[in-house]
């Protein structure tokens, strides 16, 4: 079964400082990986879970 979602919002850190940024990612969720605690699109991108500040689900 296909998650879908209509947007998850995470942080993504900054690599040369200290704090960084919120980023909206659009797509479908392909799995919950439960051992890494992410969520996997299907076009393979993961997101932790503990990066995750919003969920937006599509309705039916």
């Amino acid at each position: 079964m296909v998650l879908r979602l209509k947007s998850v919002t995470y942080f993504v850190p900054d690599e040369k400082k200290s704090g960084g940024k919120y980023v909206e990612k659009l797509g479908l969720v392909r799995i919950y990986d439960s051992y890494a605690g992410e969520l996997v699109f299907t076009d393979g991108v993961r997101i932790a879970v503990a990066d995750m500040a919003k969920l937006d689900f599509m309705e039916k």
